[in-house]
């Protein structure tokens, strides 16, 4: 003959506590849901990477390209700032706030154009953390390292953010100028018959 098995009621009291907690857990997934944001902001800066920032907008070759997308469709335009957050190396500079740069967005993409990125880029508009902010200004560029560069889009009145950070890591080294290997310095060089073509 068996016997029933023994009521253990800490083994039912163990079993709705997992159960409890499971669902407190899943109802907590579903209230964190991200925040969507009503633009998307993309950054992209094309090699050589050089210190010198202005390097990145000469007129005509610009290598650091940013797009916002705007994706709210029910709005004609929004009326935003951006900013420029540079981090590495020791280093933070981000744009001052006075120095924020208007920007009016149209649903889709909206490229970023050198005039309002320029701005930007001056050290001298900026707050530096990690070195003397006169020592970046005086120089024109910054330390050789590997940066952030983080463009982000604020709403123009209330300056609350528009968009997650847009960002690009880059190396900037400072390379050399080239160098002749040949003729060596000193040597002589005979003529040659000419170019044949």
């Amino acid at each position: 003959m068996q016997h029933p098995a023994p009521y253990r009621p800490f083994k039912h009291a163990l079993q709705w506590t997992r159960f409890a907690a499971l669902l407190m857990l899943l109802l907590w997934a579903s209230n964190a849901s991200g925040q969507t944001y009503p633009a998307q902001v993309n950054v992209n800066i094309q090699p050589p990477y050089s210190p010198y920032l202005t390097d990145f907008l000469v007129q005509g070759q610009e290598r650091m390209l940013v797009t916002i997308n705007f994706l709210d469709l029910s709005e004609p335009s929004w009326d935003a700032k951006i900013r420029l957050r540079i981090e590495g190396n020791g280093l933070q500079l981000v744009t001052s706030a006075p120095f924020y740069q208007p920007l009016t967005l149209t649903p889709g993409p909206n490229v970023v154009g050198p005039e309002v990125l320029v701005p930007l880029i001056d050290f001298s508009k900026m707050d530096v953390q990690g070195t003397n902010k006169n020592d970046l200004v005086n120089a024109g560029r910054l330390p050789e390292g590997t940066y952030q560069f983080c463009v982000e889009v604020v709403d123009a009145g209330r300056e609350v953010p528009l968009a997650l950070p847009g960002c690009f890591t880059a190396t900037l080294i400072q390379n050399n100028p080239p160098q002749l290997t040949t003729p060596e310095c000193g040597a002589t060089i005979s003529a040659s018959g000419g170019q044949s073509v």
